[in-house]
């Protein structure tokens, strides 16, 4: 199933378009989802399970878990 736009854009809007990997502002344009426990692992496409990240960070974690509670941002614990 597809994340709809509403749901993308609730992701957005909670994360302030920045990328949860590298702390990247984004474009709203450049941001991609992100599934912090990937579907093929059971995940889900709640808004509970999704994240911002950019293009480049998407591409270099898919398909692994990440943890957004302890991924740095800039240098800092989130």
């Amino acid at each position: 199933m597809r994340i709809s736009k509403k749901i993308k854009q609730q992701v957005f809007e909670r994360d302030g378009y920045k990328c949860k990997e590298c702390g990247a502002v984004l474009e709203p344009s450049l941001a991609e989802i992100h599934h912090i426990l990937p579907i093929s692992k059971g995940g889900t496409n709640e808004l509970s399970n999704l994240t911002t990240l950019c293009r480049n960070c998407n591409y270099s974690i898919t398909d692994k878990i990440i943890d957004v509670a302890t991924t740095p941002l800039s240098g800092t614990i989130a």
